[in-house]
């Protein structure tokens, strides 16, 4: 299969080549120049006289080969066919009077074709370039397009960072209907709740050092510990895929990601509308999506009911916690046109819960998250795109229907980013955010705190050594109890990265040096043990991993060592945060990924091994190894999928031993026809009794059945 990856500026998915005639040509000639000039001329004899021309040319292509699914990539979105006959009419307008000449360059698997001449058109002037890649370097899902590096697309293996993409094929395979289930399957993240509070430990840092996104919007709970991410504000239905960045990344996320970055991406693009449900014993999950595709924009909508009531989760009492919530999520997305694109989407979320009884027994609990984006390409070397993002999150806990605490918080965001192509090789990023947290409880006056940070990143591929290195700096201004208590704190952070393809075993090699930091949430900085506040964590971390695409087959191996100094820890016989001394944090991660191999459409193996340690004494919550597998098998009409986990023991608070574990999940599906499925999942098989937090309970062998309909 060959894929066109089209590049544009000024005009959108113009001039679609004629070059997959010159392909059969040339790329499947036994040998080719380092260099190949056509001028229009010879274009012209060899039959072309419109772009549209080139659309046939495409299609018979297909078809000599025998396949049907070669694809139009543009800047990392596939254009569905639909979207091609939209275009027809403008190729079919363009003459190759309107193209100066053809520069044709073999870089190993890579046969790249240039458009060099600025056309006029229509008052407006463009300078076009396209790219025929080879199968061995197209983007797929061993190879795929990221953005959390950058915040603009570019292939995983053209950066230095370690990404780890789930894509919802999988998940759906195995059964996973909620955010938390998905970052299960990362053995380098330990997840864990309590009572609906989720905490997330990735490479054995605590639950605030991750950054979590959705779609750009930051998830923190401005009042909460840590600033944990907000998971239940999230719609798994929604989601397209999710990238996960191991390591610091400061310089273009800012605060608060130290252990790395976890971006939950949807699918902008309107799909087709489903109906789906899940049941077991006392819990059903029930799913609808409708979508409209109008000219111009496409405009989804999701909503999600759930109920669950079949658990007690503390382990000293049999009452059972009973959740019952309700999201829905609006969104909309114009189609590239003349190089601009609006998207925008708006999230609320409800959740009542009746928990085990505690001091707090009942939570109420309500979100909402807005975003509104726009983008722009100005020429063919800069882009840009503004972003607004929002977040409220309103929670109140009862006690014997008698309020006895309340939290309120939020902020708004803005961001400008730019990205530079001076040339195929030289990138950069450079961007600007501010930002406006505020909060208040029931016992605490009101908090805010506003942020001004800069950034900029710089990516140097070269055939001896790679690049990729950036900074930012960041101001804080943090004002609490209504005004009468002022602190402006300064931060900043860096990475260097080098790396390069090793000869004879062609596998890349990765060392990174970075830095990161988090500064204190409003509700840690509310209750700081000095009046002197708390400063801002720290991280340094090198890393060195190494790489290598085999086939259907990607391997990774990476060692880090991350040391997080004014670590912010609380002070239980003073009930205060405070800064702590150090902790250390090292370890070995190793990963398998396949994809389409025989029967099998995925299969992810990883193991983490961490030693992670907090003033010298073992650290909290973290396990030393843990194991992931999940696979998924079948073909049209069955699909079987496989998720194991283990764990071994870690400490909890106390100096509680929680036992190390694992549990089995088993799941089937069945296409009665390609709009209609049902599936059932066996989860914990072997009906295993573990805790992932000491004192609460986790499920035992519990079966769901369910169906999806497309309409």
């Amino acid at each position: 299969m060959k894929i066109v990856h089209l590049v544009c500026v000024k005009k959108n998915l113009f001039y679609l080549f004629f070059f997959f005639y010159l392909s059969q040509t040339f790329i499947f000639a036994d040998s080719i120049h380092d260099k190949v000039t056509f001028s229009v001329q010879e274009l012209e004899n060899l039959g072309a006289s419109t772009v549209q021309e080139s659309l046939m040319v495409i299609k018979q292509l297909q078809k000599d080969q025998k396949t049907s699914n070669a694809q139009l990539v543009y800047e990392g979105d596939l254009v569905t066919a639909k979207e091609q006959g939209r275009i027809e009419d403008v190729l079919s307008s363009l003459s190759l009077d309107d193209i100066d000449r053809i520069e044709v360059d073999k870089e190993g698997n890579q046969i790249r074709y240039h458009l060099s001449k600025s056309l006029t058109k229509e008052g407006m002037t463009a300078l076009f370039s396209f790219t025929l890649i080879d199968e061995a370097n197209l983007s797929s899902k061993l190879d795929p397009v990221v953005t959390t590096a950058t915040k603009f697309p570019i292939n995983r293996s053209e950066v230095a960072d370690i990404i780890r993409v789930i894509h919802s094929e999988e998940w759906e395979v195995l059964g996973v209907t909620n955010i938390q289930g998905v970052l299960s399957m990362l053995a380098n993240v330990s997840v864990s709740e309590s009572s609906g509070v989720s905490s997330l430990f990735m490479r054995g840092l605590h639950s605030g050092a991750t950054k979590v996104l959705y779609n750009g919007v930051d998830l923190k709970d401005v009042m909460g510990v840590n600033g944990a991410p907000l998971f239940d504000l999230i719609q798994l239905e929604s989601v397209d895929r999710i990238e996960v960045m191991s390591g610091s990344n400061g310089v273009v996320h800012g605060s608060g990601s130290m252990a790395g970055i976890i971006n939950i991406i949807s699918d902008k693009d309107a799909g087709d509308g489903y109906l789906s449900t899940e049941i077991s014993p006392d819990y059903y999950h029930t799913a609808l999506s409708a979508s409209i595709d109008f000219p111009f924009t496409s405009v989804s909508l999701v909503g999600v009911q759930r109920s669950d009531n079949s658990l007690s989760a503390k382990s000293d009492n049999d009452e059972l916690d009973f959740v019952n919530e309700q999201s829905i999520k609006v969104g909309f997305n114009s189609h590239k046109i003349v190089n601009r694109n609006l998207f925008g989407e708006f999230s609320s979320f409800r959740q009542e819960r009746e928990l085990d009884d505690a001091y707090n027994d009942d939570l109420s609990y309500e979100g909402s998250l807005a975003s509104f984006g726009y983008q722009h390409i100005w020429n063919a070397f800069i882009s840009s795109e503004f972003s607004w993002n929002h977040s409220t999150i309103y929670r109140n806990y009862t006690k014997d229907a008698v309020d006895t605490l309340n939290y309120e918080g939020g902020f708004n965001n803005y961001e400008l980013s730019n990205v530079l192509s001076f040339t195929d090789d030289y990138t950069m990023v450079i961007g600007i955010d501010v930002e406006r947290e505020y909060g208040e409880n029931t016992f605490f006056l009101k908090s805010k705190r506003e942020k001004l940070g800069g950034y900029s990143q710089l990516i140097w591929n070269n055939p001896i050594l790679s690049f990729q290195l950036g900074g930012r700096v960041e101001r804080n201004h943090h004002v609490s109890n209504n005004g009468d208590d002022t602190m402006i704190q300064d931060a900043k952070t860096y990475s260097l990265s080098a790396y390069r393809q090793i000869p004879w075993i062609e596998a890349m090699a990765t060392y990174t040096l970075k830095t990161a930091f988090r500064v204190p949430t409003l509700f840690e900085s509310a209750t700081a043990l000095t009046i002197e506040g708390l400063k801002p964590e720290y991280s340094k971390t090198h890393e060195m991993t190494v790489t290598k695409l085999m086939g259907d087959f990607y391997l990774s191996t990476t060692y880090f060592n991350t040391v997080l100094s004014d670590k912010i820890d609380y002070d239980t016989s003073n009930l205060k945060y405070k800064n702590i001394s150090q902790s250390t944090q090292a370890g070995f991660e190793y990963g398998v990924t396949v994809r389409d191999w025989y029967y099998f459409k995925f299969i992810n193996f990883s193991h983490s091994n961490i030693d992670a340690k907090d003033n010298n004494l073992r650290a909290l919550k973290v396990p030393d190894h843990k194991t992931v597998l999940s696979a998924g098998l079948g073909n049209s009409k069955f699909l079987w999928g496989l998720f194991f986990v283990h764990e071994t023991d870690k400490l909890d608070i106390g100096n509680t031993t929680i036992a190390d574990y694992f549990y089995l999940d088993l799941s089937l599906h069945y296409y009665y026809s390609p709009a209609t499925s049902v599936y059932t999942k066996v989860h914990n098989v072997f009906n295993r009794s573990y805790e992932r937090v000491a004192g609460f309970n986790e499920l035992g062998r519990t079966v769901y059945v369910g169906f999806k309909k497309h309409f």
